[in-house]
């Protein structure tokens, strides 16, 4: 997709939508895009050309899925050829990564800016500062293209000349005695903040209630002896007063005495018997003729 700028008369004229005071031209593109972006291209119009410009980029909207107003610059020189010497800052909710790239157009090589970093809903004007080596045409022809996420392509960013700019601090600081510039992450350590590491050791000195004496002056004495203790009879408690007590049972899982007798007479039998009629309850050990 596809958005392109209005044009502008003459270098100090002015177009609906597009002014130039100066050597800064104002919303040389603009757009609105109604959808969640993977990747953002600003095509510019500023030639390839080492040692010519040194422009700023200047990026100034709202984004309606960050419910914020989002603000990046961006400048860059060109030398030996190479995308150089550049820098960021970003004064609102988004930082996305950003390219510099340069790209072929009717026969002229011009540098492009890419925003990589998802975004829903982005509205945003395009102003340039050129003050060296600037020209007509450089505010004059400036394209964006997006790719939303939806597609199945995975970048449109092109490939020649490409450097990642670099996002410089806007202030220092310091957070509890460590540097913070605004754009690195800042590493605390327990001690910034004066908390204790997770594993540490205390004196004994730093234990303001530790006992005078070990054991401890409020456990008993029968607790410090060095050898188990012995009882009294009259020490023990919840004991029956008659052995064996007198209220206690022996219900049917126990064998009576004539059970256990039969049992014992049973297994071993002593008897020998003559008789016509065979045995209804031989034992071991029966005779039987």
């Amino acid at each position: 997709m596809k958005y392109l700028c209005e044009s502008i008369d003459a270098i100090n004229g002015r177009a609906t939508g597009l002014w130039q005071t100066g050597n800064i031209a104002y919303n040389v593109v603009r757009c609105m895009i109604g959808t969640t972006t993977k990747e953002i291209l600003i095509k510019t119009k500023i030639p390839f050309s080492s040692g010519r410009h040194m422009p700023v980029i200047h990026i100034v909207g709202y984004a309606y899925g960050l419910q914020s107003p989002i603000e990046i610059k961006i400048g860059y020189y060109i030398y030996n050829n190479t995308h150089g010497w550049c820098g960021a800052v970003s004064m609102g909710a988004w930082r996305p990564v950003i390219k510099l790239f340069s790209y072929v157009e009717n026969s002229v090589k011009y540098t492009g800016i890419a925003l990589i970093g998802g975004i829903y809903f982005p509205q945003f004007s395009v102003n340039v500062q050129i003050e060296l080596g600037t020209t007509a045409t450089d505010k004059n022809g400036w394209e964006i293209e997006y790719l939303d996420n939806s597609s199945s392509t995975s970048t449109i960013v092109p490939t020649t000349d490409v450097v990642v700019v670099p996002y410089k601090p806007t202030f220092s600081a310091t957070i509890n005695g460590v540097a913070f510039n605004g754009v690195d992450g800042i590493a605390l350590t327990p001690s910034n903040i004066g908390a204790a590491p997770t594993s540490h050791n205390h004196t004994k000195a730093q234990i303001t209630d530790f006992p005078s004496s070990m054991p401890a002056s409020d456990v008993p004495a029968w607790a410090k002896a060095s050898t188990k203790p012995s009882y009294a009879w009259s020490e023990i408690g919840s004991k029956p007063t008659t052995f064996t007590p007198a209220s206690h049972t022996h219900d049917d899982r126990y064998y009576t005495e004539s059970e256990v007798d039969a049992k014992i007479t049973g297994a071993s039998g002593n008897t020998v018997t003559v008789s016509t009629t065979a045995p209804t309850s031989p034992r071991k050990g029966d005779i039987w003729i």
